[in-house]
């Protein structure tokens, strides 16, 4: 069973809109309205009026939420709610919406076949500010994490989107969806096809956003393999241990952040370390067959100063570089 919320072509009080939005806290009205202090529903403003439009809430009896508003505000105010754990997809067709959730500000704005994605993991507290004379015409659908797995939706790629907090993404949906939204919000909404319609479109806009997402998700693995690759067949080559981690960063076309979670995954270590060990054995090597100096060593392994490096090879071989021929040169280069 649906439960539905409506007000049509009126003009709308405090009290009236709070069937709409029933985690709203508290309203707060311009000096200009002659109220200093922020008023709950039941203040005494609570018949002043606040929009001219059309409102919609419906909670279909899977959980899902669609909520629609084409209405003109007809005073300053803000708004002070609780936004609990959710995936909200929200377009704008006309007007614009100032929300803060948590730290984070943003404004909506009318953006053709683009839709805004908030994820919430945890409760948060959300502000909205509205002027006298914004003209606001969108909507939304949102659903729980909860609603996800009780639909036997489970996937990495919703798993990752899930555990983002206040993540605000854009989503270029298609223009069926985009053209249908907008039929919805100027479509009569008291029948029953009505109803039916509008949780059509919800599901149908759920189940694009995830086929988006699992494609997105897809596409990065893929990537990723191909980087690895490219990034491991480099730094099998002896020519890279002598270069710097921008060099490598700048050849590969990878950011350092990028570099250091390659590294992990492909090499079990940060990528410093992994270049460390590798000069360390090439001087290992040159020390013990080629008899060059320990100075020559030094730079060899990137150290300005012989101490410097003779400590570093203490703690890598167990033997300072003067000790070297006290053990075979593959139980050295096999030690770590």
């Amino acid at each position: 069973m649906t439960q539905t919320a409506r007000l049509k072509d009126q003009i709308v009080n405090v009290t009236e809109l709070r069937a709409h939005a029933p985690n709203v806290n508290r309203y707060h009205f311009s000096q200009s309205q002659q109220a200093k202090q922020p008023v709950s529903p039941s203040g005494i403003l609570s018949k002043h009026p606040v929009l001219k439009g059309s409102i919609l809430t419906e909670r279909s009896a899977s959980g899902v939420v669609i909520h629609m508003t084409n209405a003109v505000a007809m005073q300053d105010f803000m708004v002070e709610t609780k936004i609990e754990p959710c995936v909200r997809i929200i377009l704008f067709f006309e007007g614009e919406n100032r929300f803060k959730y948590g730290p984070h500000s943003v404004t909506f704005r009318k953006d053709s076949q683009r839709a805004k994605v908030v994820t919430v993991r945890d409760a948060a507290p959300c502000h909205m500010s509205i002027r006298n004379g914004d003209r606001r015409c969108g909507l939304y659908v949102s659903v729980s994490p909860k609603w996800f797995a009780e639909q036997g939706l489970n996937s990495a790629a919703l798993e990752q989107r899930l555990a983002e907090h206040l993540s605000v993404s854009d989503w270029s949906l298609p223009r069926h969806l985009w053209l249908h939204a907008r039929k919805l919000l100027d479509a009569p909404i008291d029948s029953a096809s009505a109803k039916l319609g509008r949780e059509a479109f919800a599901m149908s806009l759920i189940a694009s956003w995830l086929g988006t997402i699992e494609e997105q998700s897809t596409a990065q693995a893929g990537h990723d393999s191909r980087q690895g690759l490219r990034f491991c067949q480099l730094l099998a080559q002896e020519e890279s241990w002598s270069m710097s981690l921008e060099q490598i960063g700048h050849q590969l076309g990878m950011s350092s952040a990028t570099l250091q979670r390659y590294a992990h995954d492909h090499l079990g270590m940060s990528l410093t370390q992994y270049l460390r060990k590798q000069r360390l054995a090439q001087a290992c090597q040159a020390l013990y067959q080629e008899q060059i100096s320990i100075t020559e060593a030094a730079l060899m392994a990137g150290y300005s100063h012989p101490n410097n490096f003779s400590a570093a090879f203490k703690r890598h071989f167990g033997v300072s570089p003067n000790e070297i021929h006290q053990c075979s040169l593959n139980a050295l280069l096999t030690r770590h």
